[in-house]
């Protein structure tokens, strides 16, 4: 990494959900975070060349996994749509944590 790199990055900023985490944790769970199984395993996913991926790791004590999702504008099956409600949670949650000065520009 070079000097300019270093100095061009974005310092890091501890965050934290609008409610509580025990309260965001636990509608996380009851919308399937843990459960949702990966895309590739479903019947009828449709494929782009271009698109937004969103990437779940959960690490949780011994036990680690990890699935995605692309495109889920364009995507019928129900657990496109739970992923879908998952995102929008963490976004109410997280859209004001960081200061301004520190969001990214649209």
């Amino acid at each position: 990494m070079t000097e300019k790199e270093f100095n061009d990055m974005r310092p890091l900023y501890e965050v934290f959900p609008r409610t509580d985490w025990a309260s965001l944790w636990e509608k996380l769970e009851t919308l399937g975070i843990l459960t949702l199984p990966d895309a590739s395993t479903l019947p009828n996913v449709k494929r782009f060349l271009d698109g937004i991926t969103y990437i779940v790791e959960i690490n949780d004590g011994g036990s680690y996994r990890t699935y995605m999702y692309n495109d889920l504008e364009h995507q019928d099956f129900s657990e496109a749509k739970q992923m879908i409600e998952i995102i929008k949670t963490l976004q109410d949650e997280f859209q004001n944590s960081m200061p301004r000065n520190a969001r990214a520009s649209p």
